[in-house]
């Protein structure tokens, strides 16, 4: 969402927790002093609540304001030394219209909370026993002017200054409690996503731990006893035709020899499909793929590599061994060409090839079935399907 005149659309605004906090405080303070304005007059000989209608439409237009402005100084980003003057003039008007309607307490429940939003506890605190001071002396100014000179003025002033400290206090008090809840909300949640980031990366380690092992001891056990035993097939075979053994002996010697290579060739890319290159550039292993691949693939790569979690990565990686091996199984001998682009805070990886002699396109099976999973637990999509007379591999996925 783009910001229009510096303010930023609502769907792309989240406050952050102390936003939150001093946006519901302070915003109930200018209500409180917007109400007391409306039902308390400042003549006693007026009768109550009656007002004018401009009167009431000034006062609710004046608390308007003073709520946009709180919302925009809590707005993200840094601001100009030029927007912190609007915001101060702002504060002195909040402050001499609560004064001039309402009472010193109102000065407290809002303009600390707002300084709150820049300013450590300590500096908050003197200021706001600085504004205390200021706002007793201007209340104190207000006609009728005490003399001060009996003790039901000093009482007066006594109970003033409860009442402040009660009302303030109480107020800024529960502001504090709430904004460290929410901060600690806040930092809670971040550390359970990071929590799950790294679980989700323990895993995926686990994971590729196991297949690293798994492909180690099919190529080391069964690769070994099916490459010892297609090389005695062959033997077999030649020893029959020097024999001039019969021919159904020889047919069948042929077979065996020619299912064992089979055998051999599939256990071969099965063991290369689960072996996993661990903490690797994509680029390198992209070009790895390819260099040892039977088929022609044309790539086309960005500049520079983008960043990426290791198990977006992975699916990067596996997403283009699935593409290849699909090609392999039902298009052989068909170019495949590889795309990969990074614009907009998102990855796509196409990868194209024309159908097979026979016409079949390659849909490919369960691999891709995993994939589909697999990328939308990222976040990102894949999509394999026949445009007129190619196979498309298309991937997407989110950067971070």
């Amino acid at each position: 969402m783009s910001p229009v005149l510096g303010l930023p659309r609502w769907p792309a605004w989240r406050p952050s927790a102390r936003a939150q906090a001093v946006l519901i405080f302070a915003g109930l303070g200018v209500l409180t002093t917007l109400v007391r304005t409306l039902v308390i007059p400042l003549d006693a000989q007026e009768d109550l609540p009656v007002m004018h209608a401009g009167q009431v439409a000034g006062r609710v237009a004046g608390a308007a304001a003073f709520l946009a402005i709180i919302g925009w100084a809590m707005r993200p980003g840094r601001r100009r030394a030029g927007e912190f003057v609007v915001l101060g003039v702002a504060g002195v008007a909040y402050a001499a219209w609560a004064l001039w309607f309402d009472r010193p307490a109102a000065v407290l429940m809002v303009v600390p909370m707002v300084l709150r939003y820049w300013w450590p506890l300590r500096r908050t605190l003197w200021v706001s026993a600085g504004l205390l001071v200021l706002s007793l002396v201007a209340y104190a100014l207000i006609p009728p002017v005490a003399s001060f000179h009996t003790a039901e003025d000093w009482q007066g002033l006594v109970q003033l200054v409860v009442l402040t400290l009660i009302q303030g206090g109480f107020a800024y008090a529960a502001f504090e409690l709430t904004l460290r809840r929410n901060e600690e909300r806040q930092l809670l949640n971040a550390a359970l996503l990071k929590l799950e980031v790294s679980q989700a990366q323990q895993l995926e380690r686990m994971a590729l731990e196991e297949r690293a092992h798994l492909s180690r001891e099919l190529h080391d056990t069964i690769g070994h006893h099916m490459t010892a035993l297609h090389l005695h097939a062959q033997r077999a075979a030649l020893l029959a035709v020097q024999a001039d053994a019969p021919a159904p002996l020889q047919e069948a010697l042929g077979q065996v020899q020619r299912r064992g290579q089979e055998v051999v060739t599939g256990l071969q890319e099965v063991v290369r499909t689960l072996r996993v290159p661990q903490g690797f550039s994509l680029f390198a292993a992209l070009d790895a793929l390819v260099d040892q691949w039977p088929g022609v693939v044309r790539v086309h790569l960005p500049d520079a590599e983008p960043a990426m979690q290791p198990e977006k990565r992975l699916a990067v990686y596996r997403c283009v061994q699935e593409a290849l091996t699909n090609i392999q199984k039902h298009a052989p001998g068909q170019t495949a060409r590889l795309h990969l682009d990074v614009q907009s805070g998102a990855l796509t990886l196409t990868v194209r090839n024309a159908l097979g002699v026979d016409g079949r396109s390659g849909v490919g099976g369960q691999g891709l079935t995993g994939l589909r999973a697999r990328v939308a637990g990222l976040g990102g999509q894949l999509s394999a399907a026949r445009a007129e007379e190619e196979f498309e591999v298309c991937l997407t996925l989110p950067l971070p």
